[in-house]
């Protein structure tokens, strides 16, 4: 927790060799917590799950003494995936400019019935920094009910700095009128 990688590959403390509070200093932790494995990909259980369950913060004084601290019961939200939830399963953290960047997403039906879902690119925004590079108005193929598919698109950033990725569409085509 206290460690990060470097780009060489190895690690390296966050706060300095000695990792030790000073008098009045405090730290902050963002935590992400992800569910297990077996039930990640399962909106089912997913939707009815709210207990997280409880943290634990365990610590040492300067002089060995020992603290522990315990939240109460985390609950968190239900979330409301619809019928299909869309997830970035891998991305470079760096993209150069002029030069396409690889993303893979996963789609999952959440709903009780198949799918076929039709993928969309929206570049139309005005002074819109990242572009869809690819086959826009493509189909990928039935999805069973609680099944999943992974697919790789490339976006082309046109600007340097931090942006959101545009908007992808998706239609299911068995509800086309």
């Amino acid at each position: 927790m206290n460690t990060i990688v470097t780009e060489e590959g190895s690690e390296r403390w966050v706060f300095g060799k000695v990792n030790r509070f000073n008098s009045q200093e405090c730290r902050q932790y963002l935590f992400c917590l992800t569910p297990k494995a077996n039930i990640k990909y399962n909106c089912s259980i997913l939707k009815n799950l709210t207990e997280i369950g409880k943290l634990d913060i365990v610590w040492v004084t300067g002089i060995g003494e020992r603290g522990h601290l315990q939240t109460s019961q985390l609950e968190r939200m239900p979330p409301n995936y619809g019928d299909m939830k869309l997830i970035i399963e891998r991305m470079e953290s760096k993209a150069k400019l002029k030069s396409k960047l690889d993303v893979v997403f996963r789609l999952i039906n959440c709903c009780n019935r198949t799918v076929e879902p039709i993928l969309n690119f929206d570049n139309s925004a005005p002074n819109q920094p990242l572009l869809w590079l690819g086959l826009s108005g493509r189909s990928l193929g039935p999805l069973e009910s609680s099944a999943f598919v992974d697919f790789e698109l490339s976006v082309y950033p046109i600007e340097t700095g931090i942006h959101c990725l545009p908007t992808i569409r998706i239609i299911d085509s068995y509800l086309k009128i």
